[in-house]
């Protein structure tokens, strides 16, 4: 007796944790607004996300094919019907969500067969994410969105890439940090400040502040064979011996690049020598006090380093989950 209930309590378990694996919840949130109405009013006003217009018939959340398959079992009438199609036309022009204050719950998850398990609620949802007035996330409703999907799935995978960059950040801070030259060129460079001025101590909250708010790109310009290069740029600019218009960076009214890699490039190569060493020499001139993180230049062979490039495939990877999610 005992083993078979333990059978059954086994059983029932299992049942439990498909069920719960096959379930996903996501929520339809409205834009946050400013308002002077008292909080109550707001909290109980009536919200819906309301039928509009594809071109020339209501906007439509499925496919034909997936129309005939799930909308007969909402509308009570066979895809064989005669009135199957304007039943259907009729349904999503007259179709809504209602989105209360604290946002709709939808389970749109998928069974073992890859079928809804609540038919309705996924319509909803691939109606929704089809409506230009929903975006999907709340970093997206902006402009005109009014409303957003909110899956806690889709934060938490956001928020651990944003830990891991954080985790690649850090690690090239902590190398940095008894570099002055380099934490100087990274300042100017990402941070787009002139060093000059500032205490050791203002320097490292700066860029600590830098790798908080900006990880990927701190790790990409602290690990960039092209910091240096960077630096005297953007430092030749700030005192006026290059000049920027537009996008352009010119010497002498000679333009010594289009973009800021083109410039690079032009101090990469050894055919330039004669005025970049003028450049410098001006540079010295006009700013002697903040040349010393100014790196020689010349062409510099650069030694494989597998783990940069590791980290950089990773990076590359946050990047793309990030604009997919």
């Amino acid at each position: 007796m005992d083993r078979f209930l333990h059978g059954n309590g086994s059983f029932a378990l299992s049942i439990n944790i498909t069920l719960i694996a096959m379930t996903k919840e996501i929520q339809i949130r409205r834009k946050e607004k400013v308002s002077y109405l008292p909080a109550a009013v707001v909290a109980e006003a009536k919200k819906k996300i309301g039928s509009i217009f594809d071109g020339m018939a209501p906007l439509s959340g499925l496919t034909k094919e997936e129309e005939r398959k799930y909308l007969p079992g909402l509308l009570g009438v066979s895809a064989t019907s005669p009135d199957y199609e304007r039943s259907v036309r009729i349904f999503w022009a007259d179709f809504f969500i209602s989105v209360p204050s604290d946002g709709v719950v939808l389970n749109i998850g998928l069974n073992e067969n890859n079928e809804p398990i609540n038919v309705l609620d996924w319509v909803k949802y691939q109606w929704a994410i089809k409506h230009k007035f929903v975006a999907m996330s709340k970093a997206e409703c902006v402009a005109d969105k009014l409303y957003y999907i909110h899956d806690p799935e889709v934060e938490i995978h956001k928020d651990n890439l944003q830990v891991n960059a954080k985790k690649l950040a850090y690690t090239e801070f902590i190398k940095i940090s008894d570099k002055p030259d380099t934490i100087n060129r990274l300042i100017r460079v990402l941070g787009k400040r002139n060093p000059a001025g500032m205490t050791p101590e203002m320097k490292e909250n700066f860029l600590a502040q830098l790798v908080e708010k900006q990880p990927k790109q701190f790790y990409t310009i602290a690990t960039d064979k092209n910091l240096d290069l960077q630096d005297m740029i953007l430092h030749l600019t700030e005192v006026g011996v290059i000049q920027k218009i537009g996008h352009a960076y010119l010497y002498l009214d000679t333009e010594i690049g289009a973009t800021l890699e083109e410039a690079i490039h032009f101090f990469r190569s050894k055919r330039n020598s004669q005025a970049i060493t003028e450049m410098k020499a001006k540079l010295r001139e006009l700013d002697p006090s903040g040349t010393k993180s100014t790196a020689k230049v010349e062409e510099v062979k650069q030694k494989p380093n597998t783990s940069k490039e590791d980290s950089e495939d990773f990076l590359a990877t946050i990047e793309e989950e990030t604009e997919a999610a």
